[in-house]
């Protein structure tokens, strides 16, 4: 997390988690960090959030196809559509490559624009294109990448 001492202050802070695979050290770590962050996480298989930490919903992160709903899907049905993403954490299989194009589509009319991004990245080592492309998304989009 970059400066992750901002959010220690913060009096309302919003992360969502994805794919987490029944692992919450990051959810941990961050509640002693920042104890007013909202942490939601989201995964396709049924886990419990440690208590006090985080909430859990059963969700596949997607570009919306194969049952899959969108960041922009998940905050409107948890009511935060007017509320800033501060961190979206993700660990998604190489779905990171369609969600960040719907995520940057400049015709979508449910843009999100987290203020972090943390995502493992699976690269192709046959279509690197792919990996380029997800990259220039995030830059055409000012994002600073670390």
């Amino acid at each position: 997390v970059c400066d992750p001492f901002r959010l220690e202050n913060k009096k309302s802070c919003l992360v969502y988690s994805a794919d987490s695979d029944g692992d919450f050290s990051f959810e941990e770590d961050l509640k002693l960090l920042a104890p007013n962050c909202e942490i939601y996480t989201f995964d396709y298989s049924l886990y419990k959030c440690p208590i006090n930490i985080c909430t859990y919903h059963q969700a596949l992160i997607g570009k919306e196809i194969y049952g899959t709903k969108t960041i922009a899907m998940l905050m409107k049905e948890l009511n935060h559509q007017e509320r800033e993403l501060d961190i979206l954490k993700m660990d998604i299989e190489g779905d990171e490559y369609s969600l960040f194009e719907h995520m940057f589509n400049p015709n979508s009319t449910n843009k999100v624009y987290p203020r972090q991004i943390l995502f493992e990245i699976h690269i192709d080592q046959r279509e690197t294109n792919i990996t380029h492309q997800l990259f220039d998304y995030l830059r055409i989009n000012n994002s600073f990448i670390t």
